[in-house]
């Protein structure tokens, strides 16, 4: 009986050793695939980070764009007028002229 006792708890120290043994397996896979969530949500913030940039570059590009447009449009109104302005201006001078 003795020996049977000591048989049984030599396999319940054994069975006890490799669900250890296991567990220890699992945590270091476990503590790599956290290692891995974590390097993966730092280049995931990046990015968020990088496009956010992109896109306020981008409105940024945009707002500049429609200024400088703004400022042609006015320039090209501008022009026309001068040369509305100038166009009458010679037609007086012809008609001038040509009354004269």
């Amino acid at each position: 009986v003795a020996a049977a006792v000591q048989r049984l708890q030599r396999e319940d120290d054994e069975v006890a050793m490799r669900r250890d043994v296991e567990l220890e397996v699992l945590r270091r896979q476990l503590h790599g695939v956290d290692e891995e969530m974590s390097a993966s949500r730092a280049e995931l913030a990046r990015s968020i980070g990088e496009l956010s940039e992109a896109k306020h570059a981008q409105v940024c590009f945009r707002s500049r764009a429609a200024e400088e447009l703004e400022l042609a449009l006015g320039r090209a109104s501008e022009a026309e007028a001068t040369l509305e302005r100038v166009a009458k201006e010679a037609a007086m001078e012809v008609a001038a002229v040509a009354t004269a």
